[in-house]
């Protein structure tokens, strides 16, 4: 699994397509007042991040920001990670995001760090794109 770390913008590996995050234009942080401090991690897909004002956030938690067949990015105060799709094929987008968020809260809950939980968050995405309506199940 091939990973790019930058301190600037994330590449997709495969399509080398450069993933910016800009500050909101309006609020910049749509989060009640000092919610941020009870939030360890942030999961928004790439249109939502488009919403939010990245650099504030990722100065106090972690965002996870999910892009579809082009995988995910993990961003810290001082790191970017993008962590490449696990390949499928998409029948229904249905639940992608809420499995991609079940199985990284999962792992995370297992003792697996952001990055291995960002890998089988992924696999969890991908299962659920493989299949119509919502997943029944999936393999933990």
């Amino acid at each position: 699994m091939s990973r790019t770390r930058t301190t600037g913008t994330s590449t997709d590996a495969r399509s080398q397509t450069p993933l910016e995050f800009e500050p909101a234009k309006s609020d910049p942080c749509p989060l009640p007042q000092g919610a941020e401090e009870s939030i360890d991690y942030l999961k928004a897909s790439r249109d939502e991040a488009l919403l939010l004002d990245i650099p504030w956030l990722r100065e106090r938690l972690t965002l996870l920001i999910t892009d579809g067949a082009r995988g995910a990015t993990l961003l810290t105060r001082s790191d970017e990670t993008h962590v490449p799709a696990v390949p499928a094929t998409e029948v229904d987008a249905t639940g992608a995001g809420d499995c991609f968020l079940a199985g990284f809260a999962v792992a995370l809950s297992r003792g697996v760090g952001p990055l291995a939980a960002m890998d089988f968050a992924n696999h969890c995405g991908a299962l659920a794109v493989a299949q119509v309506g919502l997943p029944r199940s999936l393999p933990l």
